[in-house]
C-alpha cells in the first residue's frame, strides 16, 4: 500500500485520486517514516517496507511535477498486513 499526506497534495494543487496512492494520511509526516516502522490504519497494523521516490508517472499530470514533488513527497509504501487481516 502507498501511503501520501494530503496536505502535499494540496500544496501541489492536486486532488486526491489523481496520484496513484492507496491511502492518503492528514496530519501524518509520511515522510517522517522509517523502514520497519509499524503503523496502523484502522483495525489494520502496516509495516514500512520502502521509501518511494517520485515517479516519472507524475509528470504526465503536469510538466514538472515529479522534480517539484522531490523531499516533498517522499512516499511510505507500506506492504503486509500482519495484524487484524480481513
Amino acid at each position: 500500500m502507498l501511503l501520501m499526506e494530503i496536505e502535499t497534495l494540496r500544496s501541489m494543487e492536486l486532488a486526491p485520486g489523481m496520484v496513484r496512492k492507496n491511502i492518503m494520511t492528514e496530519g501524518l509526516e509520511v515522510n517522517a517514516l522509517r523502514v520497519g516502522q509499524e503503523l496502523g490504519v484502522g483495525k489494520v497494523e502496516l509495516a514500512v517496507s520502502t521509501i518511494c521516490e517520485p515517479c516519472e508517472q507524475l509528470e504526465k499530470l503536469r510538466t514538472g511535477l515529479e522534480e517539484a514533488m522531490v523531499g516533498k513527497a517522499s512516499v511510505a509504501c507500506c506492504a503486509g498486513c500482519y495484524a487484524g487481516a480481513w
